[in-house]
């Protein structure tokens, strides 16, 4: 989690070190729109239209959803981490 400082963005770094040990992962083509994360797992929208989930507790556990649309340009992880929400540039919310 990110607390507000004084920082860029108004945000910075956690102060619990289990955050920047993650390691790098393949985001695929494109930029990475939006990330969010709750309940062991990061999600990442795409700029190639899939959304990657990766799992913070098993750091060889990720999955790739592949979409119908162009770009996915939003992510949201319920915080139980049971749902992930995503929109893309073709205007449908996917659950």
């Amino acid at each position: 989690m990110f607390h507000p400082s004084a920082g860029a963005g108004g945000h910075s770094l956690p102060s619990d070190t289990r955050y920047l040990a993650w390691r790098s992962r393949e985001i695929g083509h494109g930029r990475v729109w939006s990330l969010d994360s709750a309940a062991h797992y990061i999600a990442a929208a795409c700029g190639d239209g899939t959304v990657r989930l990766h799992s913070t507790a098993d750091t060889d556990q990720s999955t790739v959803l592949d979409t119908e649309a162009r770009r996915i340009w939003a992510v949201a992880i319920a915080q139980s981490g049971d749902r992930l929400a995503a929109t893309g540039d073709d205007g449908r919310a996917r659950v």
